[in-house]
């Protein structure tokens, strides 16, 4: 089974992550970035993005995710939620795709529903949720 990680990184610990996982199972990475560089103070921003459901624009990225029948999701938390970077990200998947999420935190509390019906609107399978606690 092919198998891509598809991640962002605010501070660096959820590419880390992704990195050594990537390392461990033999899975391609793909690292998703935004178009504008937040600041530390952008992070703040975020947070009143991600209680709004928002995307933001990000940087093409040159995978062909139809030769992946497994694509795994990486992110950090934000207000227990996913960041605006992976709203726009799920809009790259290709219909019927199994995919994996793992939501990286500090406190391994999540909220997954609204990314979890984001994704089975793009016709994708959910089959794993994560919540993976990184000190």
């Amino acid at each position: 089974m092919k198998e891509l990680i598809m991640f962002y990184s605010f501070s660096g610990k959820t590419k880390k992550y992704s990195e050594e996982l990537a390392q461990s199972t033999g899975a391609d990475l793909c690292e998703i970035t935004e178009v504008k560089k937040r600041s530390k103070l952008g992070s703040v921003c975020g947070i009143f993005q991600v209680m709004r459901g928002t995307k933001t624009k990000i940087n093409p990225v040159a995978v062909d995710f139809t030769q992946y029948d497994k694509i795994i999701i990486a992110f950090p938390v934000w207000a227990a939620h996913q960041p605006p970077a992976i709203n726009s990200a799920v809009d790259l998947l290709p219909d019927g795709k199994a995919v994996e999420l793992i939501f990286v935190s500090m406190s391994g509390k999540s909220e997954s529903q609204k990314l979890v019906d984001m994704i089975k609107a793009k016709k994708c399978e959910v089959i794993s949720v994560k919540d993976v606690q990184i000190k």
